[in-house]
């Protein structure tokens, strides 16, 4: 009661907050500005933050663990269950996979991640495959030795998978399951997810091996045969990450990945299998990428949104509860200044962590150079155990629940996700939507305006268009053994095919009939049988080709990542220096005392370091003829005048003159946009102007081929 009063006191000194007196004062201070226009910014997806909210802001709240599930599929949040810490291991060969998975299992990892190779993803033995997708992006593998030597030694009954393993997914899973066999594991054992997506394969590659209805059609027996065999085993994965990879932003991934499920819903359903067979084996896999507060809210409005349309459906609760599998985005992840990426992945784990993932996988920090080493991995696997052992991720039920803005976000993303969704079924669906071109035309314009942001420097990536660190060891791209390693891989094969046995199986999975098809428990079993009998990835994968199948081909959304323009400028200069020993030059003329030349001489500077360029500055010069014989004697044939726009009326025209009179092919630029002198400045031969307003790269790129980069 003592408490109660003291409080009451003190509150009394106070007057209450108004929200109208609040804004009466910022309007005052705006003078006249519009308040949306000064103070309210939008998202690239085009959602409006507002500098301030309000409770009346946070809308359908409701407890965790009750519909619609936003703020989490369970009461209890992550306090019982918490989310399973795994991580793709990017090793082409079986040992180095065994090496490293055990070590992190033994270092905190607690769910195993297992991603074929694009050959393997694609349904090819590595003597058919393209040779440069032979053991790129994941494992290499063919048949049941390889999946043996990967788990060898590992205790797989008690380990969940995250399997990815694109259209190989049955043929794939059949070698686990030969594995288990050989182990006498029941079945029952195997727990995890799958991510088996045929549209989201279909949008990167443009085409597929099978044709859906093919694909749709194993998917279909292979979640038959769970239900009893594999109860724990959700096989259906939706993977939205290629939207956000390519560019697009979370409300095109949300859409997409929704529509995507409702695709499947009514294609399984027409097969057989009832809303809640078909929903309660659909986990959600996504990329987060670093805008802290819409990740979360991300995570949230997919819940919300797949609790509703579940409902819709009539699926019952258990069904209603997405399941989310969370990954670091590579979209942003970046070559140059790599231990950027570090942070980038904390803030990344702890948005997943906030918006109530069931399993994380935090990337190494180095993995786009290529092979991740025993230290990143380290560091990736410790970020998410730091934030749950340390940071208490675990002991909260949601920690963001009740902020009004992530509340007031949340809303606003899904019902901007159920919009695009709608527009999405009135094209016919997601395949239909493929086929026209809209998720591919959407997505590009997002990565465009994305591009654009960055090369004006609206949005900064740190270390690559802003803060380069130039003095980097270049010596960071890890040797490329792809081709070589595919040569060894197709002799090893080639021993093992040698050595199989099991003709008989194999010739029965050469023929699998239409009611082999439509018996999951039989089709399983068969493709299983053959796997244990030496059949290989691309023999399967062949054999369960049917006859008179239509394949279908689109657009393929391009895999990107957003700073990839400024690397390749980088990467110019990088090679320019190792050819003429210094990197491109650009001399700075700063006229004047450290204060009337410094502000424009930094801020260039950092203008043009993001190019490669190495900048040289000085303390100022008295008069142009000294700026002159500095610019011509340091060997640059690029100059940029920094002074006042005071001073430049005088100033730019004799620097200017004089210098392309003595060097008529150096490069002339103004620190500024002096706007009432820019024609003249021109027509005297001013040939740029470094300003906040200015495309950055592609000043850059011209002022790359004036060096003669």
């Amino acid at each position: 009661m003592e408490t109660n009063t003291k409080y009451q006191k003190l509150l009394e000194e106070f007057s209450a907050p108004d929200f109208k007196k609040w804004l009466e004062l910022v309007d005052s201070q705006l003078k006249g500005v519009p308040f949306e226009k000064k103070l309210v910014t939008k998202t690239i997806e085009g959602l409006p933050i507002q500098p301030i909210y309000l409770k009346k802001d946070a809308k359908h709240i409701s407890a965790p663990g009750q519909f619609p599930y936003t703020r989490s599929t369970k009461a209890s949040g992550s306090l019982v269950n918490n989310w399973e810490v795994t991580q793709r291991l990017n090793y082409a060969t079986t040992a180095q996979f065994n090496e490293a998975i055990k070590s992190d299992i033994e270092s905190g990892i607690t769910c195993i991640s297992l991603v074929l190779d694009q050959a393997g993803r694609s349904g090819y033995d590595p003597e058919i495959s393209i040779q440069d997708k032979v053991g790129k992006g994941g494992l290499s593998i063919s048949v049941k030795e390889d999946v043996e030597e990967a788990l060898n030694n590992i205790d797989i009954s008690d380990q969940p998978f995250q399997i990815d393993a694109g259209i190989s997914t049955v043929p794939f899973v059949s070698l686990i399951f030969a594995n288990f066999k050989k182990q006498e594991i029941p079945t029952e054992n195997i727990k995890g997810n799958i991510i088996f997506d045929p549209l989201s394969i279909l949008a990167v590659d443009g085409d597929l091996r099978l044709p859906l209805e093919n694909l749709y059609d194993q998917i279909t027996n292979l979640t038959k045969w769970a239900k009893n065999k594999a109860p724990d085993l959700k096989t259906i994965g939706i993977d939205s990450r290629p939207y956000l990879e390519g560019g697009g932003h979370a409300v095109q991934e949300l859409a997409f990945s929704l529509a995507t499920a409702v695709e499947y819903l009514r294609e399984l359903q027409n097969r057989g299998l009832s809303i809640d067979d078909v929903a309660s084996n659909i986990s959600f896999t996504v990329a987060t990428g670093s805008d802290f507060f819409m990740e979360i809210a991300k995570l949230r409005a997919l819940r919300s949104i797949w609790a509703n349309v579940v409902k819709a459906f009539d699926g019952n609760t258990t069904s209603q509860k997405a399941s989310i599998y969370s990954c670091s985005a590579q979209y942003n992840k970046t070559i140059h200044d790599p231990y950027v990426n570090m942070l980038r992945n904390t803030t990344e784990a702890f948005s997943s962590i906030l918006g109530g993932c069931d399993v994380l996988s935090v990337e190494p920090f180095n993995d786009i150079q290529g092979q991740a080493d025993t230290f990143s991995r380290r560091i990736a696997r410790n970020t998410q155990l730091v934030l749950k052992e340390e940071c208490s991720g675990d002991r909260v039920v949601d920690p963001v629940g009740g902020s009004w803005y992530v509340e007031n976000l949340t809303s606003e993303l899904a019902e901007a996700a159920w919009n695009l969704f709608q527009e999405i079924e009135k094209i016919g669906g997601m395949t239909a939507a493929l086929k026209a071109g809209f998720p591919q035309k959407t997505i590009g314009e997002t990565h465009e305006k994305r591009s654009g942001e960055l090369a004006q420097l609206k949005s900064v990536s740190v270390g690559t268009n802003k803060y380069a660190n130039l003095d980097e060891d270049p010596k960071r791209h890890l040797v490329n053994k792809v081709a070589h390693f595919a040569s060894l891989r197709i002799e090893d094969l080639k021993v093992m095919k040698e050595k199989r046995s099991g003709s008989i199986e194999l010739g029965k999975l050469s023929n699998i009939t239409e009611d082999v098809f439509k018996d999951a428990s039989k089709f399983i079993d068969e493709v299983t049988l053959a796997a244990s009998k030496g059949a290989t990835l691309g023999d399967m994968l062949t054999a369960l080709q049917r006859e008179n199948s239509v394949k279908i081909s689109v657009e393929p959304i391009k895999i990107q990542r957003g700073t990839k323009a400024y690397e390749t400028l980088r990467e110019k200069a990088l090679a320019y220096k190792t050819q003429k020993g210094e990197r491109p030059k650009v001399f700075l003329a700063n006229m004047g005392p450290v204060k009337q030349h410094k502000a424009r001489a930094d801020f260039t500077t950092g203008f043009l370091e993001p190019g490669g360029f190495q900048v040289v500055s000085n303390d100022g010069f008295d008069n142009v003829e000294n700026a002159i014989e500095a610019t011509i004697s340091s060997g640059a044939n690029i100059v940029v005048l920094c002074s006042t726009d005071d001073t430049y009326p005088e100033l730019v025209p004799e620097f200017t003159k004089s210098l392309k009179t003595q060097q008529p092919e150096m490069t002339i630029v103004i620190a500024g946009y002096p706007k009432d002198h820019i024609e003249h400045f021109k027509e005297i031969g001013v040939d740029a102007f470094i300003h906040l307003k200015a495309n950055n790269l592609e000043l850059l790129k011209i002022f790359h081929q004036k060096a003669g980069v």
